[in-house]
């Protein structure tokens, strides 16, 4: 059985075949200052131990990624020496002639003899993708390319998973979420989600100048991912600082928030209840606070749209925000001239690395977006002219003898 060992864990290498080509035997524990892949009799394998080794010393891949990756790595290398043509190959220098016809063999051995599932199968198919696309067959600085010939040049090989419909809250349920809270703190702070696309884990980290900054901004464009978006006027840019990537940084975007929220939000700034509880933090102000004054953490945040969401009667889910956020942009007109234009923007608000992440969102039948985003009358409105509704029907006067 091969075995992957990451970054500072310790290997026994006293009993590795290497000793035959040594005069001096390994006889202690040595630690791992890579990633690196070893047979069963403690043989290392070179190539696949170095893309692994290199992913993790770029930051590519997180040292649980990394282990995903030998683990699929070492599967199907293991597959692939099982057949006749490879078998006297040494350590894992198959990989260096194995041919598309070979890997589709081994995908279908993995759904048909296997019995692995579909998102199974596609994961594995995306680790060999990623290990002939971004390593076999490029060069790096003064390395060769291990191969010319790419059995992926043509993308992925497996058919798509079968994923599940990705569920919103629709304007409807929105309204009802808003409306079974007794605070406006809370009920603006859900128009802003649902407005904003934000993951739970970003809207704590919103502060009031990222707030005012929006509100002043007269910006038309906005500069993300190398590319200039365009920003509708009823609508301003508001700087998100991201949930953390796999290389345990935060990825900065901008997302477009419409005005009426941010108008919304500036009231509650406004209010002596709020100034009183944002007087203790000295520097940046958090843009939301909770009931006892304090920044809102993933957590508290999530408990308290599971509290409404229990009491209006509606499914508990705060990406379902996120996702209601997603498909307001894609009918909203104002937001692209074609369905395609909205769906690449929609990338750059999300913070999406990869548009087939978002297209996931294309998945519901473009006529079933009305629902979200249909006024009483019937007739679709653009999301700005939502979130002023929205405001309308909910907004709360904040009285000065408030205490939440």
């Amino acid at each position: 059985m091969y075995r992957a060992t990451i970054k500072q864990q310790t290997i026994d290498l006293s009993k590795s075949l290497l000793n035959e080509d040594l005069r001096k035997p390994l006889t202690r524990i040595v630690e791992a200052t890579g990633s690196v892949v070893l047979d069963e009799q403690f043989r290392l394998f070179p190539i696949i131990s170095d893309f692994l080794s290199y992913n993790l010393k770029n930051g590519t891949h997180s040292k649980p990624t990394v282990k995903t990756y030998s683990t699929n790595l070492i599967n199907f290398i293991t597959y692939i020496k099982s057949l006749p043509q490879y078998a006297h190959d040494k350590l894992d220098e198959a990989v260096l002639h194995v041919t598309k016809t070979d890997i589709q063999a081994y995908l279908n051995h993995l759904r048909d003899e296997v019995g692995l599932s579909g998102k199974t199968i596609r994961n594995r198919d995306a680790t060999l993708m990623s290990f002939f696309n971004d390593f076999l067959c490029i060069e790096r600085g003064t390395f060769e390319a291990y191969r010319i010939d790419n059995p992926y040049e043509d993308g992925l090989m497996s058919p798509a998973a079968h994923s599940k419909q990705i569920i919103a809250y629709n304007l409807e349920e929105v309204n009802r979420l808003i409306e079974s809270s007794n605070y406006e703190r809370e009920r603006l702070i859900i128009q802003f989600m649902y407005d904003s696309g934000l993951r739970v884990s970003e809207v704590g980290r919103v502060s009031k100048h990222e707030i005012d900054e929006a509100y002043e901004s007269t910006r038309k464009e906005v500069f993300v991912d190398g590319s200039i978006i365009r920003v509708p006027k009823e609508y301003a840019p508001v700087f998100v600082k991201g949930s953390k990537s796999r290389t345990r940084e935060y990825k900065e975007r901008y997302t477009l928030v419409s005005k009426s929220t941010l108008e919304r939000i500036r009231k509650y700034h406004s209010s002596p209840l709020y100034k009183a509880k944002a007087r203790k933090f000295t520097n940046e102000k958090p843009a939301f606070l909770n009931s006892n004054g304090d920044q809102w953490t993933e957590v508290s945040l999530g408990k308290m749209i599971e509290r409404l969401a229990l009491s209006s009667g509606i499914g508990k889910s705060a990406h379902k925000l996120r996702h209601g956020f997603a498909y307001s942009v894609l009918r909203s007109e104002d937001m692209g001239n074609s369905y395609l234009d909205r769906l690449v923007m929609l990338q750059k608000w999300l913070g999406h690395n990869h548009i087939k992440t978002t297209e996931r969102y294309s998945q519901i039948p473009f006529e079933a977006l009305d629902e979200y985003i249909s006024l009483e009358d019937g007739t679709i409105s653009t999301r700005s002219e939502l979130m002023k509704s929205l405001t309308d029907k909910t907004q709360l006067k904040i009285k000065l003898g408030d205490k939440k």
